[in-house]
């Protein structure tokens, strides 16, 4: 997987103040270039000696990101990407070395919707308002600190339309795993909501994906047993496990 964005961030460990301006590299300003696309995974950073948090993120997307700090990170429009973290300690002094490869994590948990029935004429969006969960990282805990809900929302091209299609949507979450309720809408080009469905008691996972399939243009509650799931992690780069809710 290569992903849109990749940033790191230095701060001074005691004052939780960046040292550094956030160093950001987009894989599109890499792809033209065989000898460029080498480095993009690769950042180089001078410091003095002494004790700093260093903060690597993954992300997709276009939006810009703001790191006002370690703990309330966030992307404009409260938009929430696909995203990957790595958040460290460490004491830099004459005997430090810090050449090391860096795993990212997942640190979403997603919500994952497929169409059965074929999109209709007149979609344009794909509205998503969850209860909980939020749109704000805290990068020292993995959780949002703020868990309002996020409501999201996904154009629709018209050359999806009469196709089958597949919608997801993002969340930081507030502990490892919450069960969340959702309401999906269908808008027009007018921006009128013509179809809604409820999703109850939606479970959520950090690092996991949870899926729906089923008839997303009809109207009505789709209610979702406990979902029977291992907790078997599998590469960092992907999902650990799907959490797969009954369709109707």
């Amino acid at each position: 997987m290569t992903l849109a964005n990749l940033s790191l961030t230095v701060f001074d460990a005691e004052t939780n103040k960046q040292v550094i301006s956030t160093i950001l590299h987009k894989s599109v300003d890499y792809e033209a270039s065989s000898t460029l696309a080498k480095t993009y995974s690769k950042f180089s950073v001078s410091l003095p000696y002494g004790r700093y948090r260093v903060l690597v993120l993954g992300y997709n997307g276009s939006r810009a990101c703001s790191i006002t700090s370690l703990n309330h990170i966030s992307w404009e429009e409260n938009y929430v990407p696909n995203t990957f973290l790595y958040c460290e300690e460490f004491t830099l002094d004459e005997s430090t070395n810090l050449n090391r490869d860096i795993t990212l994590r997942h640190v979403v948990s997603a919500f994952c919707v497929t169409a059965e029935d074929a999109i209709p004429a007149n979609l344009k969006k794909m509205r998503f308002i969850s209860t909980a969960g939020g749109t704000v990282l805290d990068a020292t805990t993995g959780f949002t600190p703020q868990s309002t809900g996020r409501t999201s929302e996904i154009a629709v091209p018209d050359s999806h339309l009469g196709k089958i299609d597949t919608f997801t949507v993002y969340l930081f979450l507030p502990e490892e795993q919450i069960t969340t309720n959702y309401t999906i809408q269908a808008l027009d080009k007018n921006n009128a909501v013509f179809c809604e469905k409820h999703f109850n008691d939606v479970p959520l996972r950090i690092n996991y994906l949870t899926e729906w399939h089923g008839k997303a243009f009809e109207q009505g509650e789709v209610e979702t047993p406990d979902a029977q799931s291992s907790f078997n992690i599998s590469w960092d780069i992907n999902w650990a496990d799907t959490l797969r809710l009954n369709g109707e």
